[in-house]
């Protein structure tokens, strides 16, 4: 993991100044630029500029963990200060977090040299007193964690263990974690309490406690092979729990490399395929298919590998990614991608709508790990009301007795079967059927039993 800038020192007078490390420059960059958001944090790409594909390697790593374990890393930081982290300047704080995840998560990182670098970047960045700080609070982490770090089999809450992505735990030489077991195990686990509350009242505690830990983990490459014209030979490939999806297990380059080759074959979580298959239970051979909220157009290819022979109208209100979707389908001849606004020359026309509305993705925060400090009742309510709007404006656009397809990455009932509830009545929809999927799979069990969550309902124009 560690790397190494091949560019000579530089001399200042007799002074001689060393280069920062690129991988963690890039890193801290990137995390002070998040925390000026915090506590809401957004998808923001890393800068890769310069990296080799090792530093990009171990940018990414530094960055995941921080923003995966954002909280448990605050929390260790913040016990270290003399004033509240949000206190801080952004950039003191991106520098703290990307020291502090390597301590804590990257084992094959010596402590020394996490210190030395970080303790680096903040004097010539932001100023020498920066340093000084940076220096003080990674050491007592350090100290805390020990060298090498101690591990143990499996995570019993007690207040000098953190939870580990393999369902191992850190062991830590002294209790550093809230005594209060509620906060400890938000703490512990990063999951908010406004979410770790809403998932609680919506379910039980006990599926709110396996869900945090599902969403500490990293999420496997799920492929989609369900379509696939011969049966797939690839390595390092193995069949998923559910049928028709396979777990990817090697290398990023030999997956780009499958997917820009294979049109039958695509990244997809077996929970994501849901809403097309309910689909084509309810109606399995439409004509006229509009996706009215493509994204990228992951469920796009899915409609169309399930319904070959019907024509299928995509877009999104997004700039960005409908000139994705143009790249991706620009020579199908089954896909036609449109402007939002030429929908409208479809009224009353459209067989089948698949709205995969904008929402929370509380069903996916192992993947979009930002969006679990966001998922409060503030935003949450505003989805609503933004995903209703979404289904009125595409009710004028079905055929008599078409299919409206609702479908969501989201596990707030908010979102799903209230959603549900109010479409069903008043909206000139029949409720047709419904299928629910809680996230499975967590830290150090099988990546064939992982899944998203996700949620689909199907209405039929009255």
């Amino acid at each position: 993991m560690r790397t190494q800038d091949p560019t000579p020192a530089r001399r200042s007078g007799d002074v001689s100044i060393r280069p920062l490390d690129p991988a963690r420059a890039s890193a801290c960059s990137h995390l002070g630029t998040l925390a000026h958001g915090c506590p809401d944090l957004f998808p923001l790409d890393l800068d890769r500029t310069g990296l080799s594909p090792r530093q990009n390697v171990f940018a990414h790593a530094i960055v995941e963990f921080a923003t995966r374990r954002w909280l448990t890393l605050r929390w260790l930081i913040e016990q270290r200060l003399n004033k509240p982290f949000t206190q801080l300047q952004p950039e003191l704080c991106g520098v703290l977090l990307s020291g502090a995840a390597q301590l804590v998560f990257l084992d094959s990182v010596p402590a020394y040299a996490a210190i030395d670098e970080s303790v680096e970047w903040a004097k010539r960045t932001i100023r020498p007193g920066a340093g000084r700080l940076t220096n003080a609070v990674l050491r007592k982490i350090a100290e805390l964690i020990g060298e090498p770090p101690q591990r143990v089999p499996r995570w019993t809450m007690a207040l000098n263990e953190i939870p580990l992505a393999d369902g191992t735990a850190l062991r830590l030489l002294a209790d550093a974690l809230p005594t209060d077991e509620h906060m400890r195990f938000g703490i512990a686990t990063s999951c908010p309490s406004a979410l770790y509350e809403s998932m609680s009242r919506a379910y039980s505690e006990e599926t709110a406690k396996a869900i945090a830990l599902h969403n500490i983990a990293p999420a496997p490459t799920v492929l989609n092979i369900g379509h696939a014209l011969a049966s797939p030979d690839i390595r390092d490939l193995e069949p998923h729990e559910k049928p028709g999806f396979a777990v990817y297990r090697g290398n990023r380059w030999d997956l780009n490399n499958l997917l820009r080759s294979s049109d039958d074959i695509w990244a997809q979580d077996a929970a994501s395929g849901e809403a097309v298959q309910l689909a084509a239970e309810c109606l399995p051979r439409p004509g006229v298919v509009l996706d009215l909220c493509a994204g990228q157009g992951t469920k796009t290819r899915q409609l169309a590998a399930t319904f070959p022979d019907a024509r299928i109208i995509a877009t999104d209100t997004n700039g960005p990614r409908r000139d994705t979707l143009r790249s991706v389908f620009q020579w199908h001849e089954q896909v036609e991608v449109v402007e939002p606004y030429e929908t409208h020359r479809l009224m009353g026309q459209a067989d089948m709508i698949l709205l995969d509305v904008p929402c929370s993705n509380t069903g996916v925060l192992a993947r979009r790990v930002e969006a679990r400090y966001r998922a409060n009742d503030h935003t949450i309510s505003a989805l609503v009301g933004v995903q209703r709007q979404i289904i009125q404006n595409a009710i004028p656009m079905l055929a008599p007795g078409g299919l409206l397809v609702y479908s969501t990455c989201s596990i707030d009932p908010r979102e799903n079967q209230q959603q549900t509830a109010w479409a069903g009545s008043g909206q000139g929809l029949r409720f047709a059927r419904e299928r629910f999927t809680l996230p499975t799979g967590g830290p150090g069990e099988n990546p064939t039993r992982y899944t998203d969550g996700s949620y689909v309902a199907t209405f039929t124009r009255a």
